[in-house]
């Protein structure tokens, strides 16, 4: 095989993988892969998680949240007191290739969001790093 063809097939095995990966992330966050109930329901704080049913209740409220914004909500909830770069985040939310890469800051947007509909700022930043949940 040609250096040409070899190349070729190289990167064609390396989109599979990726694809692969995006399509299992896309099936766990929309709750078509079985996950065990630990998974999909916990609480943190008095905020529980219901992942199959993208529900996050704050004190027994139901919180009204856009598909991303409940995928980054949970990424948080499912790590207390870790903390996040914008490009971690939009590395677990969005596919390497999309547009949102070369804007960071659109990860503000959602927090500032999801802080707004919780009342309180339950995400906070670090200066000149990210973000994280304070419990």
């Amino acid at each position: 095989m040609s250096d040409i063809a070899n190349l070729w097939k190289k990167r064609h095995d390396d989109l599979k993988i990726e694809y692969d990966q995006l399509s299992e992330k896309y099936k766990i966050l929309s709750g078509a892969l079985p996950q065990n109930d630990k998974e999909n329901i916990f609480t943190v704080d008095s905020i529980s998680v219901n992942v199959a049913q993208a529900q996050i209740k704050l004190k027994g409220e139901n919180i009204p949240l856009t598909t991303m914004e409940f995928s980054i909500c949970t990424i948080f909830l499912r790590n207390p007191g870790r903390k996040f770069t914008r490009l971690q985040i939009l590395n677990m939310v969005w596919s390497q290739y999309s547009f949102v890469k070369e804007n960071t800051r659109s990860i503000d947007v959602h927090i500032s969001r999801i802080n707004k509909k919780f009342g309180e700022n339950i995400i906070s930043s670090v200066k000149n790093f990210g973000y994280f949940y304070k419990q």
